[in-house]
């Protein structure tokens, strides 16, 4: 069973690599969202949670469903 601190970890990687997949910038997700470039580098490097509305604002602009996101983060770790 995954703990909070590895779901936290595994919603940060999927949302870095789906913004890498889509070509979406740091730079371009901070002006699209009013989240700090800083801030979403440390998101990504899960050195920072981030908090319910930030995640809906990065899921919004990624195009990904926040529920579909916490369900794959929250599943078995193969």
């Amino acid at each position: 069973m995954r703990t909070p601190a590895t779901i936290s970890q595994a919603v940060a990687e999927i949302l870095r690599e789906h913004a890498e997949q889509t070509f979406m910038t740091q730079t371009e997700l901070a002006r699209r969202t009013g989240i700090s470039q800083s801030q979403i580098s440390k998101f990504f490097r899960a050195e920072r949670q981030m908090t319910i509305a930030q995640l809906v604002s990065l899921c919004d602009e990624l195009q990904l469903s926040v529920v579909a996101v916490i369900a794959e983060a929250a599943g078995p770790s193969d």
